[in-house]
Formats: C-alpha cells, sequence, structure tokens
C-alpha cells in the first residue's frame, strides 16, 4: 500500500484528502506546516507527498525549492495543489510531477497521485 504524506494547512482540507485516501486504501500522514514536514521527512520518506502551495510562512514554493536538503527527497514525486492558477511557464519551475487545482474531486486527487506514483523514480 504506497504511502501518501500531505502537507496542508487548512484542517478540513487536510482532513478531507486523507479520508479520501484511506479509503482507496493509501496510508497516510497529515502535518499543517512545511516545518512539520521536513521533521517527518528527516526519519522517512512516503511513496507521494501532497502539498499545498499556499500556506502561511513557510509555503509549499519554499518546500519544492528546498527538496533537496533532505537525502532521497528528490526522488519522492510530489503533487502540487493549490487555488491559484499559475501559467504554465510557473507550472514547469515548480519541481512538482504533478499540479493539481482546487477545487477537485476524488477521481482527480486519484489520477494526480496515481499519476505522481507512476513518474517515481523510486
Amino acid at each position: 500500500m504506497p504511502t501518501v504524506l500531505i502537507i496542508e494547512d487548512n484542517p478540513q482540507n487536510a482532513h478531507l484528502i486523507k479520508t479520501m485516501l484511506e479509503f482507496e486504501g493509501y496510508a497516510v500522514k497529515a502535518v499543517a506546516t512545511v516545518t512539520k514536514a521536513w521533521d517527518l521527512l528527516a526519519n522517512e520518506l512516503p511513496d507521494v507527498i501532497c502539498c499545498d502551495l499556499m500556506m502561511p510562512g513557510v509555503n509549499g514554493y519554499d518546500f519544492l525549492a528546498r527538496r533537496d536538503e533532505i537525502r532521497g527527497l528528490n526522488e519522492v514525486p510530489v503533487v502540487a495543489v493549490t487555488g491559484k492558477s499559475l501559467p504554465k511557464r510557473e507550472i514547469e519551475k515548480l519541481n512538482a510531477s504533478v499540479f493539481l487545482l482546487k477545487p477537485f474531486g476524488i477521481n482527480q486527487l486519484l489520477s494526480a497521485i496515481n499519476s505522481a506514483l507512476s513518474t517515481s523514480k523510486l
């Protein structure tokens, strides 16, 4: 069963994503900040990360820019999630496997996770 780390500052969104993925058989952990994600990732790497881009403080953009600070983290695919539409050039610079625009349904979420997992270098 693939493992997913959710980095989402909105507790309702995190709970909803976690519940949807667990229902589909994924093992899921959720954290509310990038700082908490760094702490968790220092000890174990998930199969895929679902990261909100727009968060207060250290945000998803910072997370993606600093992925090389943890050994092996660049090999973990990331689904970048945001409520803000971005130009294609900006999306390509994100260093994310998949871009997912809010609001999304379970089918879009599963498609994004499965697409990210299929691009995994692990």
